[in-house]
């Protein structure tokens, strides 16, 4: 009888501790992941208020510049940057996306791939600056037709090495999740550029557009050389730390990874930007070219094309900051899930961006919708700007979400399908170019605009949805907030109109109703406000 008690009694005790165990365990994995859905939010937050910061300096900074010289030099110097987005494309080469997929896949391993990652970035960012350089005379008088962009374009080339290794050390620093060092230097980076363009171009405006675009090309080659120095000198600090006191040259060699690791992952991404790059700048070479067959005089054409891609595009896309900061970090987190086959905490992470990126940006949409006029009028004094801010402000959702797209599908190993994607919107957007604007005159690259990005963007989301299995809500995602945003910012408008004021007031009131019609019409929940509390709780 007291055996039978004795192993009665182990068995209840033994079934007591199991259950300990499993609860312990239980309990351990859900705080696991809450601490990783922490670290992973105020990562974002960080870089979100970081990338805020930066946009607004630089919208305000852009303003001020754009009054200062001018919207036919601020076209000659979009024209000079379309060159430099298709270098900045070639240098890099898809490095920063190698960088932070390796070295989230890897884990404590990652210094083993970051030696690779540099030198890759080292072969690709020398070699396109000597490249840029050499071809500067032949891209100055055959494609732009325009000797003034000749010295421009030699500066901004003892630039490119310095962004590529940036590029991959940022990378780097994501893939780690120690994304405070990145926004540190883009914030340095940021107020040096802004320190020596400014006084570069007013030493150099008096001497006329050429020297003024000069100036601003060469503030930005200083900058971006001073930064690189910066992130440089941080990444040595913090591989030291964290792998170990090794040499950079010991630590190159004693990565086992090969070259080609890092190139099996940048080389898709990189060729499919070479050639959207491309096509991109072929297009913004036509534009200027179509304005002027359709009888605009090279003047004023260059001024069009300075107004909508030096002024409107870049307000545009300023609130695009907040999503940005956190599309970012998707990339290794959702690389982890995907080396880790967590299905289930990828799909929970697309619902999440597809409700938070709608909402954001059918809000924004409604503001420039109602009041784009004003911001026209008073930032850029005229009312062109104006009536092209509201004119693009429709496709706000389409763009702002399919950025977010873009880095979950990187994330999921699928850049070659978003490479063939982007593309296809390239050629067809030289395409419409070719044609439209002749006829159209600036309207119709704003119609190609639409076109493009729509494709885009619903390519791109029909992938996403396939690969992850996502549900799609259109009520929660695109209608009720799309209500809400119609009646907070019409209301808004209208009391502005009926009361008078200063319009950045009305656009507070009318974000406050729509975050509260948001609310009432359970678009966020109770249960998400309760998730996002909880997740800041210790």
């Amino acid at each position: 009888m007291a055996d039978i008690i004795s192993t009665v009694s182990s068995y209840i005790i033994l079934k007591q501790i199991y259950r300990r165990k499993t609860y312990i365990d239980v309990k351990g994995a859900v705080q696991q992941f809450m601490k990783k859905v922490r670290r992973f939010m105020i990562n974002a937050l960080i870089m979100a208020g970081v990338a805020i910061l930066m946009r607004t300096i630089g919208v305000s900074y852009n303003v001020w510049l754009s009054n200062k010289i001018g919207a036919e030099c601020m076209g000659l110097y979009s024209l000079v940057m379309s060159v430099y987005s298709f270098a900045v494309t070639l240098a890099c080469s898809g490095v920063n996306l190698a960088a932070v997929r390796l070295t989230a896949e890897n884990g404590s391993h990652g210094k083993n791939v970051m030696g690779k990652c540099i030198l890759y970035a080292a072969l690709f960012g020398f070699g396109t600056g000597i490249l840029i350089f050499l071809s500067a005379d032949f891209i100055g008088n055959n494609i732009f037709n325009d000797v003034r962009t000749i010295n421009s374009l030699r500066a901004f080339s003892f630039s490119l090495p310095a962004i590529a290794l940036s590029s991959a050390l940022n990378g780097y620093f994501n893939g780690v999740r120690r994304v405070y060092k990145s926004a540190f230097v883009q914030v340095t980076e940021q107020f040096l550029r802004i320190g020596f363009i400014s006084y570069l171009v007013l030493l150099f405006l008096p001497d006329g557009i050429e020297s003024a675009c000069y100036a601003v090309v060469l503030g930005g080659v200083i900058s971006e050389i001073l930064s690189f120095a910066v992130i440089f000198t941080l990444y040595i600090f913090d591989k030291k730390i964290h792998f170990g006191n090794m040499s950079l040259p010991q630590f190159v060699q004693a990565s086992p990874s090969r070259l080609s690791d890092v190139s099996k992952i940048a080389l898709p991404v990189a060729i499919g930007s070479y050639a959207r790059s491309a096509l991109v700048t072929i297009e913004h070479i036509a534009i200027p070219w179509g304005l002027k067959r359709c009888g605009i005089s090279p003047e004023i054409a260059l001024a069009s094309y300075g107004i909508l891609h030096g002024m409107v595009f870049p307000l545009i896309f300023f609130p695009s900051a907040v999503l940005g900061a956190f599309a970012g970090l998707l990339i290794p987190e959702i690389a982890e899930s995907h080396a880790c086959g967590d299905n289930k905490r990828i799909c929970y992470i697309a619902n999440r961006v597809f409700s938070v990126s709608l909402i954001f940006s059918i809000g924004v949409s409604a503001v420039f919708i109602s009041f784009g006029g004003q911001f026209g009028e008073s930032l850029y004094s005229g009312i062109e700007a104006g009536v092209y801010i509201r004119l693009i402000a429709p496709l706000i959702p389409v763009m702002y979400l399919d950025s977010a797209v873009d880095a979950m599908l990187k994330g999921l190993g699928e850049q070659v399908h978003s490479m063939k994607i982007n593309i296809a919107d390239a050629a067809v957007s030289v395409l419409l170019v070719l044609i439209l604007v002749p006829q159209m005159g600036i309207y119709g690259y704003i119609i190609t605009v639409f076109v493009c990005e729509i494709m885009n963007g619903a390519l791109s989301i029909c992938r996403l949805i396939k690969s992850t299995s996502v549900t799609a809500r259109p009520l929660e995602w695109l209608i009720k907030p799309a209500l809400c945003a119609f009646c907070a910012m019409g209301g808004g408008k209208l009391l502005m109109l009926m009361f008078g004021g200063s319009y950045i007031l009305w656009i507070v009131v009318s974000a406050a109703g729509y975050i509260i019609l948001i609310l009432f019409s359970e678009v966020i929940s109770k249960s998400d406000v309760k998730w996002a509390v909880n997740i800041f709780r210790s």
